[in-house]
Parts: structure tokens; sequence; C-alpha cells
């Protein structure tokens, strides 16, 4: 299963594992069952041990006070394996491999003797170092240091970190067309309470990897963050706090910004939530009430900045103001922001553009993206841009078939009738959220703006919706169609450019403890061979060349599927040694991770993702490299649906051309 993961550019500060001094005392079996049951799925807050809660985060336990491992959402989480540790040497020769199509004859021979080198005790020590971490941690050797990417990356969230999903509209369309947004928008939002109320009951059914009973469960840990949860800006490294009782959503219109209470108070499994008809009723007067407010400080655009920026501001927000740290934890302790826009697309571009990055609308951009958001066009056109560091793609999707099925009464979940809303719940109405501002928070969103208009123009974005033919056809020609697709990417990229570059492409790893993903190489020896010697007039050796690029480019797959990928192994390998070189001093940082060419393998100027899914209609994400490309995809039954991004125009838009050529060209090689 081949999923996003995201690529966000490596950080320039080394990544630190977590660890704790009660660690060091445990014996290795005592270290192993207790980190196992600290490995548990707790929606623990992330606040435990402050003074101030957010939102009411840790206002009382999450759950039951004992986790019982026969619920079924978590049924599994103690027997799934933990991520493996690859041999080392296993690693360097992949890592020779896969580098080798990338470098020229002079660069390859050098980082060949810096592979070698690395062979030896320098490597020897640092793989030890890693080892000892997987004792130490109670989930996977390479969490602590992904988490770290994730919240010490200080670029904007949006485009660079922050992808979207389009979801498909309801097959039955609207009661009332003119109150499309509403309706969609109330519907998804009382589905969404469902699922988060499955989760805390912990009765949402585990996800599983194959069918009947060659199925293997996959860990759930990931949902219990996957609402109510919010990133916290901070200088140097954010923070993530899950607010496990949401009962509440955050609605932003025109940047004006409500609190809507949806679930009422009462114990588990008793609470009353809101009835569809009866959360449009109320957002309906929310933009009722914000279209009609003249002066309203556009704090969302704040979100849009640098993290170091953006945290020195939010703490002068909050800094001894109760007004707007009243706000702030209604934000913080929202479920998710559901963002009611003011513009519906006209086109598959500008589609993607508005669930990117708000289109061209940055003073006004009605996003809050420190949180998941749900955002709804007034054409009822609805999708999720995503907060990325504390999810992947594979749970977000999981989300959204779930939602888009029970909203749509295709597949209700199967849940507790939800009980009547009180007179209390009923009584409550929308809050406009309240700010005091000074001269300096201001200036900082007049200047988030300029710079967030900045990343928009500088960012193009094209869709394209290949219905020629998908999946049942390529499986019909005996391709598996990732790696089918994977070829045209690298056809279409050698045919706009000239050369092969550094390929992403995201890999699932929940079927691992705490999975989250690796990377799948694209680019080999055999696709280097395809796109050099591709000939449609030759269409039975082109065949051949296809069907080697495809069949290593399978094997690459399935070998980070089992754990045993070069990427995570090498990222942890050099953070040890950058973690190693600031506390001891003369020691230095080997020189395989210092070469250029570790550099250019990293680069991922072609970075790509599959999430496929019967209820998604677009996908994308910001190109990862200032001179590539982001290409997200879905593959359907009997069509493809593209969006490609880059920072250089009309890089993206000549690249889909070329694209749809090569897709067409590959199938009729393969057709012969």
């Amino acid at each position: 299963v081949v999923c996003l993961g995201g690529c966000p550019p490596s950080p320039s500060r080394p990544v630190f594992p977590p660890f704790t001094f009660e660690h060091a005392l445990l014996s290795s079996s005592s270290k192993r069952k207790m980190l196992r049951l600290l490995s548990r799925p707790l929606l623990q807050s992330a606040t435990h041990g402050l003074k101030k809660q957010v939102g009411g985060l840790a206002s009382r336990a999450p759950f039951s006070t004992t986790l019982n491992p026969m619920d079924s959402t978590f049924q599994h989480q103690e027997s799934l394996p933990r991520l493996p540790i690859p041999d080392l040497t296993a690693t360097l020769e992949k890592y020779k491999e896969q580098i080798a199509p990338l470098l020229s004859t002079a660069e390859f021979e050098e980082t060949a003797a810096y592979i070698e080198a690395f062979k030896g005790q320098s490597g020897k020590r640092l793989h030890k170092l890693l080892e000892e971490l997987d004792e130490q941690s109670s989930t996977s050797w390479v969490e602590g240091f992904w988490d770290t990417m994730y919240l010490e990356l200080r670029d904007p969230l949006p485009v660079n970190v922050s992808p979207f999903f389009v979801i498909s509209d309801p097959p039955a369309g609207y009661k009332n067309p003119a109150n499309a947004q509403v309706e969609r928008a109330a519907a998804l939002v009382h589905s969404l309470f469902r699922f988060q109320q499955q989760v805390r009951r912990k009765t949402l059914t585990p996800d599983m990897e194959g069918q009947g009973a060659k199925a293997k469960p996959l860990c759930m840990f990931q949902y219990s963050r996957l609402l109510g949860t919010t990133r916290i800006p901070k200088s140097t490294r954010d923070e993530l706090h899950t607010s496990v009782h949401s009962k509440h959503i955050v609605v932003m219109r025109k940047d004006r910004i409500f609190r809507l209470d949806v679930l009422d108070d009462g114990s588990l499994g008793q609470e009353a939530l809101l009835s569809p008809a009866q959360i449009e009723e109320r957002l309906l007067k929310i933009i009722e009430q914000a279209d009609g407010i003249k002066d309203y400080p556009n704090i969302g655009t704040l979100t849009t900045e640098n993290r170091n920026t953006w945290g020195n501001l939010y703490a002068a927000i909050t800094a001894g103001e109760t007004i707007n740290d009243s706000s702030m934890d209604d934000i913080n302790g929202a479920l998710l922001v559901v963002c009611l826009d003011d513009v519906s697309h006209e086109n598959a571009n500008h589609l993607g553009r508005i669930f990117l990055h708000s289109d061209n609308r940055a003073l006004n951009a009605n996003r809050w993206y420190d949180k998941l958001q749900l955002i709804v066009l007034p054409n009822g056109t609805a999708g999720v841009n995503m907060e990325h560091s504390p999810i992947d793609g594979h749970t977000l999707l999981r989300l959204m078939n779930d939602v888009h099925n029970d909203s749509t009464g295709i597949r209700p979940i199967v849940e507790t009738p939800s009980l009547a809303a009180s007179a209390a719940l009923l009584q409550k109405s929308p809050k406009l959220l309240e700010w005091n501002i000074g001269s300096d928070v201001q200036a900082g969103i007049e200047t988030a703006a300029k710079n967030y208009q900045g990343l928009i123009d500088s960012t193009e974005s094209i869709a394209l919706d290949f219905k020629d033919w998908g999946k049942e056809t390529i499986k019909a020609l005996k391709f598996s169609p990732d790696a089918f697709v994977q070829m045209a990417y690298q056809l279409a990229y050698y045919r706009q450019y000239g050369k092969v570059v550094s390929t992403y492409e995201s890999c699932m790893m929940k079927n691992y403890l705490h999975g989250r993903t690796e990377t799948i190489r694209s680019v080999s020896q055999q696709s280097v061979e395809l796109v050099r010697k591709f000939d449609i007039a030759k269409p039975a050796e082109s065949k051949k060349l296809l069907i080697a690029a495809t069949t290593v480019q399978n094997e690459t797959a399935t070998r980070c599927k089992l754990g045993q990928g070069t990427d995570r192994h090498l990222f942890v390998l050099k953070n040890l040694a950058i973690q190693k070189m600031q506390r001891l001093a003369g020691f230095k940082v080997p020189e395989l991770f210092n070469d250029p060419s570790y550099s250019k393998y990293m680069s991922n100027v072609l970075s790509t993702s599959n999430c496929s899914s019967d209820t998604v209609d677009l996908f994308g994400f910001g190109a990862v490299h200032p001179k590539g490309l982001g290409v997200g995809y879905v593959i359907k039954n009997n069509n493809m649906i593209f969006n490609v991004t880059s920072f250089q125009k009309p890089d993206a838009k000549e690249f889909v051309k070329h694209l749809q050529q090569s897709l067409k060209d590959l199938h009729t090689v393969s057709s012969s």
C-alpha cells in the first residue's frame, strides 16, 4: 500500500529522539515490558504537567482508566511488530545501487569510497547507537526523529507541508442547491463527530491490510490524534496538543472566527449531538453574522508564517490578555476548523489552488493551518487541508471514506444512536471569538499576508483528470498500476528535462507499531534504460524495458514494506552522528553524510504520493524542492487524477502535457 507521508525539506538542525532518565535504569527485558505498556494508544494530552491546559485538554482521563486490550479499535496494538532495524551492509549496498543512476562516473566513484569507509567502525558505532535507541524507544527507532523533523521545520505550513484532499460530491445532490454549502458542511460535521465518538469509545474497527485470512492489522495510533489536535507554534520547535474531549468546532467565514458547540456534556457514550439540520441552522447564522462584520483582525493569516515568527507573535497575543487567551483556547480545543469560503471554483486548476493555499487571497485566506481544516465552497464542494505532523494520508483517507459514506447514507457509521440534544446545548448560540491586539501584532499580520502572497504567486498548481483508462486497464496488461504510473513520471520528466532526478514515493508503514512512512526510490538502472531507449516505433523492445523497470519498482516497494528500506535508516544514522558531534568534542560526522551526492539523493526533486480512494476527487501538495515537482495522484478503476505543483512556471503545466502523452505511449507499447 502506497500513500502520502509528506516530504518536507530536511531540517538543518539535528533531530533528537525522546529519552528519559527512567529508561536508563531498566534492564533490557524490563524496558521492553514497560515501554510496550507505554505505547498503548491512550489519547493523552501533550500538556500533562503544565499549569495551564489548552481548551480543556487533560481535564479528565481520556477514556476509561484501564485500557481493555479486547476493545475493538486497539485490540491488535500489543501484537503489532516493531519496525525492524535493517542490516547496515545491506542498506549501504542498496544505497549504492539506488544513487548510481543519479551520478556521473567520477561522482559515483567518490561516493562509493565514502560508502566503503562507512562500512567500517564509524558506521558500526552509529548503528550500535541506533540499536540502543531502539531499546530506549517505546515505539520505534525512527518515530522521535520523524516527529522532530516535522515540529522543528520552520517553513510555513501551507504548500510546504500541508496536503489537500477534495471529497467526492454526494451522489444524490442537495435538497436545496442554494444552501449546498451549509447542507454539506453540516452533514460532514455531524459525521465527523460520529466518527470521533467511535474513536473515543474504542469501537472504530481496526484497519486491516489484505483480504480474508491473509489480512493483517495496521497500527491505529494515529487515530488518537487525528481530530482535536493542534500544532502550537513555538520558537525553534512546535508542540502538538490533543483535546481528547472536543465538543465544539471552530468555523471561519471571511476570516471571522466562531465557536460552535456541537456535542453535549455527558459521560462517555451518552453525549447528545446536534442533528445535521440543527448544525445547518447555526452555520447559516454564522454566515449572516460574519458577512455583516466590517472590522476584524485577520489572525488566521499568521498561521501561514514562518514558524518562529508565528511562535513569537502567538506568545505576544496570549501574554496576559484574557480575551485572546480564551479565543486561542477555543481554537486549540476544537475538533477541527470548518472554513466556509465565499468563492466557488471555476475549474480543476482553480479548485486545487483553493484547497492548497486559498487561491489568491493572502489577507483573507479564511484558513487556520495549525489544525485539520474542513473546507466547503458555496457550491457544496468540500475537502480537507491536513496539518501533517501528527498523521499521514492513509489515516485521513479512512476518515474521509467513513465520513463521506455516513453523511451521504451510503454506509452509515454503526454506532449507538445519537441522543437528542439537551436544552442547554440547543440554547448555545455560535460565539464570535474576540481579540485585543496591538500594533505589533497587526504589523505582523500585514507582513504575513505579504509573505503568503509571495508564496501563492510563486506556486503553480495544475490538475489532470486522465479519462482514457485507469486501474482496471493497467491490471489487464499485467502491470502494477502504481509502478506503471511511476514509470510514466520518469518518462515524462526525461522528455521534459533530458535527465533523471531523485524521485520520492511514500510507502505507508502502519503494519508496524507507530509506523509512519518509508521512501520508495523510483529511479533505477532499469528505469533509466527505459526512458533513454523508449521508442514508440519499437513496441516489443520498449515493453521489455517497461517490464524490467516496473519489476524493480515492485521489488523496491515490497522491500520497503518489509521494513528494509534505505532512507529512514540513513536518516536516523545521520542524525545520531550530528547528535554525537554536539556531545563529543572532536567527533566528525562521517563523510558519507557530507557528500554532495547524499544531498542530491535526498533532494526529492520529483516528489510523488499515491492517495487512491473512491471518495477522493483531487489530491495534492507542494513541491519540496525549489526546482522540483510535487505530484499527488489518485488511481481509480477507469480514470486517474493528478495534481502537479512547482515553484517555477510553467514547469507543472509542461509536465502534465508530457505525463499525459507518456501514459498513452506506455499503454500503446504494453498493448502490443
